[in-house]
């Protein structure tokens, strides 16, 4: 099940508003800052738009802070998820939106909803990294003190 209601609202936007409040919106200094880390190698499975899509993303999450060893996994997931996406894509191009069977049944073609399985998944993918701004103020980094120190705030609020 995905998250419930609004996107929140970026936090630099809070703060340009002067409607931040660190009781309620918690502490800035805790959302994701970069931090450069070495960018892994594309997975050799991974086909040309894969791989672009790997070139592409991983030196930009990494130099924010948001590509770590245990994240190639799912980084792996993104990019093939756009290679189906610019499969499905061609397939089109060349294929059609639409088939006709010969008692005149015209059906779209089952690439479309591929296509939009792809880009749910990159979706999906993509909020998890962080690639909004409004994703970006629903992440958290910090040490667990500092988590503990959060909580036990908002209680006594």
């Amino acid at each position: 099940m995905g998250k419930r209601g609004p996107k929140k609202t970026p936090t630099e936007v809070k703060i340009a508003r002067g409607t931040h409040r660190k009781d309620r919106d918690g502490d800035p200094a805790l959302e994701p800052k970069p931090e450069a880390i070495a960018v892994p190698r594309a997975p050799a499975h991974l086909k040309a738009a894969g791989r672009a899509k790997w070139n592409d993303l991983a030196p930009r999450l990494a130099r924010v802070g948001l590509l770590s060893e245990i994240d190639v996994d799912s980084l792996t997931l993104l990019c093939e998820a756009f290679e189906e996406k610019a499969h499905c894509e061609k397939v089109l191009a060349k294929e059609g939106e639409y088939f006709v069977q010969d008692n005149g049944y015209v059906g779209a073609h089952p690439a479309i909803s591929r296509l939009h399985r792809a880009i749910g998944r990159i979706q999906k993918l993509m909020a998890a990294f962080g690639m909004t701004p409004s994703d970006r103020s629903g992440l958290r980094v910090g040490s667990a003190d500092q988590a503990k120190k959060q909580v036990h705030t908002r209680k006594r609020a």
